[in-house]
């Protein structure tokens, strides 16, 4: 692929971040939505591991630590698709989610030193809730549709270089850029006037993460030892409130009243510290092993200086691994198949006992999946086709009190291509 285009195709895809859905699901309500974990299929395929890996192939924007073992240029774009069953008692519900997964591009300019830009969503707001409250006869039922819409994408500009044989630091800059609109429709039976609240935030602002690698070989193994942490930061925020009452005929409404109109409220958004490290083994000719550990403060999370009771600190870990039966091989393609799988486990983010009377002690979301995939060799020796597959559950998985909440079961398959080449070659002359 020609330099220029690779650039075109990922300004455009800035355009194709804004408009696509996300998610359906209705923890999206809270926080900032359903956060990604902002991985290549790649590595999705291994449960999301990443933070050890340091493949001179393959782009790894959780660690920029990884960028300087790059020893050509990277080009990869994916894409997911998703479907998601929700499930509460007797009621079910299920949807289909497709957009792009990642973009992202990375190179060498010497031995020791690797740059990476890359764009992908961070978090998605995609709920639709409906509830009916019985009430007298003279108001009638009163019916409540709260939706929301929206999420924040990441843009990333990375740098990484090894200090020495065995240790790599990297840095990243973040820029975080998206609406969310909240909707709130609120109307009765014996009425043809309705009340709509649209509450929308226009958030931006950029932070940084920190990354260091440090690798060891013993007995033809690699041993890579890794971290990062991103500190607290904060993304700037305007916001504004539209009130007003419509009448609906038919399928059309009708605009009536403005209740209230609040426009260009200022403020910001405070994004927590998040940190983690991981070991993996990795054996160059045919395997890896590895874990991950992550941490985010989202109890710290506040927007517009409120704080929010239901926000939880979040734990993950994550085992995966990969294995090539035999890289070497000339006759059997599937011998050169690289074979993938890893578990992911993460708790936290939200307290769902909060949000609920029947609860009193804490319930936390969980989020359980387990992941395969495979990474096909193309006719370039280091270019690939990355598959994966996930399946996932996510709610209150070992509550007593899971009738009280709703439970998501999520199925996804993951695709991506990674194109290597040499963009900057050093011409002899004879």
């Amino acid at each position: 692929m020609k330099k220029s285009n690779i650039i075109v195709l990922f300004f455009l895809s800035l355009f194709v971040l804004k408009g696509q859905v996300n998610t359906y699901s209705p923890y999206s309500y809270f926080g900032i939505g359903t956060i990604y974990n902002n991985n290549s299929a790649s590595n999705m395929s291994m449960g999301g591991l990443s933070l050890s890996i340091n493949n001179p192939y393959i782009i790894n924007f959780n660690n920029p630590a990884s960028y300087s073992y790059l020893n050509q240029t990277a080009f990869e774009i994916g894409a997911s698709s998703t479907i998601l069953k929700l499930s509460q008692n007797n009621l079910e519900q299920k949807n289909h989610i497709s957009g792009l997964l990642n973009l992202g591009i990375a190179f060498p300019v010497s031995k020791k030193i690797g740059f990476a830009m890359g764009l992908f969503p961070y978090s998605s707001v995609g709920y639709s809730i409906n509830s009916e409250i019985t009430n007298n006869d003279v108001i009638g039922n009163v019916n409540y549709n709260y939706s929301g819409s929206g999420g924040l994408n990441k843009l990333v500009f990375g740098f990484g270089s090894k200090i020495n044989t065995n240790v790599s630091f990297g840095l990243n800059i973040n820029y975080f850029f998206g609406p969310i609109n909240r909707f709130s429709d609120l109307g009765t039976d014996n009425s043809v006037t309705q009340f709509q609240e649209q509450e929308s935030f226009s958030i931006q602002g950029l932070n940084i993460d920190f990354g260091l690698s440090y690798r060891y070989e013993m007995d033809n193994v690699l041993i890579d030892l890794a971290t990062y942490i991103a500190p607290e930061s904060q993304l700037n925020v305007n916001k504004s409130i539209f009130q007003y009452t419509y009448m609906t005929s038919g399928e059309y409404q009708s605009f009536m009243d403005t209740i209230l109109y609040i426009d260009n409220v200022k403020g910001h958004l405070v994004m927590p510290i998040s940190y983690g490290i991981g070991l993996s083994l990795l054996s160059q000719d045919n395997w890896l092993l590895g874990v991950d550990y992550s941490y985010t403060n989202w109890s710290n999370y506040s927007i517009l200086g409120q704080m929010f009771s239901y926000m939880y600190d979040k734990n993950q870990i994550i085992i995966g691994g990969s294995l090539i039966p035999k890289k070497t091989d000339i006759y059997n393609y599937w011998n050169r198949v690289e074979y993938k799988m890893g578990v992911s486990y993460s708790v936290g983010y939200l307290d769902l006992a909060s949000l609920s009377s029947n609860v009193d002690s804490s319930v936390l979301l969980e989020d359980l999946s387990i992941s395969f995939g495979a990474a096909l060799p193309m006719n370039k020796v280091a270019s690939k086709v990355n598959i994966g597959l996930r399946y996932g559950v996510r709610g209150a998985l070992q509550s007593i009190n899971t009738i009280d909440f709703i439970s998501e079961k999520y199925f996804g398959i993951y695709l991506s291509m990674t194109l290597n080449d040499k963009w900057f070659k050093k011409r002899k002359i004879e």
